[in-house]
């Protein structure tokens, strides 16, 4: 019994990666974020505190992310926990983004 209690819940917390409905401040619902809503970042380099002038097709600021997004350096330490509405960029050395995960 034990068994398929642990199996249901480990099945429920797999299908609720990877999406989440998340809400805005006024409680409405907003977009259902998946990783391959940002795969379009990787490869691309951030620039921080642009202007939409100086960004082209091979470069991202944090205004094309929604707000809570991490932007993660190399050797920048990062909290553990889990919050399936966050956005994850991480950056090379170079400053491009080389994966995106939810949590």
């Amino acid at each position: 019994m034990k068994f398929f209690f642990a199996l249901l819940c480990f099945l429920l917390v797999v299908v609720s990666l990877g999406k989440y409905s998340h809400k805005d401040k006024a409680g409405n619902k907003e977009k259902i974020y998946q990783e391959s809503d940002f795969v379009h970042l990787v490869g691309k380099k951030f620039v921080e505190n642009s202007d939409q002038k100086e960004l082209d097709e091979t470069t991202f600021s944090s205004s094309d992310v929604p707000d809570g997004t991490r932007i993660v350096r190399p050797g920048v330490r990062i909290t553990k926990d889990f919050r399936p509405e966050r956005v994850n960029v991480f950056l090379n050395e170079e400053g491009v983004a080389s994966s995106v995960q939810l949590g």
